[in-house]
C-alpha cells in the first residue's frame, strides 16, 4: 500500500497504534507477528514492525523472540 501525502506534502498516518492493538482481538495465537499485523491492516511489514515497536516502548505490549 503506497504511503499517502497530506496537503502539506508530509506523509499521513494511515495505520494508528489503536488499529494495531485491534489486531490482537481478531488474530488467534499467543504470539502475533508483524506479518500478521501487515496482513490484517493491509500495510507493509516495516510499518507493522514500527507500530509494534512503538507499542512495546509505550508499555502496551511485551516482546518475544521467535525463530524464523
Amino acid at each position: 500500500m503506497p504511503r499517502e501525502h497530506g496537503d502539506s506534502g508530509t506523509f499521513v498516518e494511515t495505520v494508528s497504534l489503536e488499529d494495531v492493538l485491534g489486531v490482537f482481538d481478531v488474530v488467534d495465537g499467543p504470539v502475533i507477528l508483524s506479518a500478521d499485523v501487515a496482513d490484517e491492516l493491509d500495510c507493509s511489514r516495516e510499518t507493522a514492525r514500527r507500530k509494534l515497536q512503538a507499542l512495546y516502548e509505550r508499555g502496551d505490549l511485551e516482546r518475544r523472540k521467535v525463530s524464523r
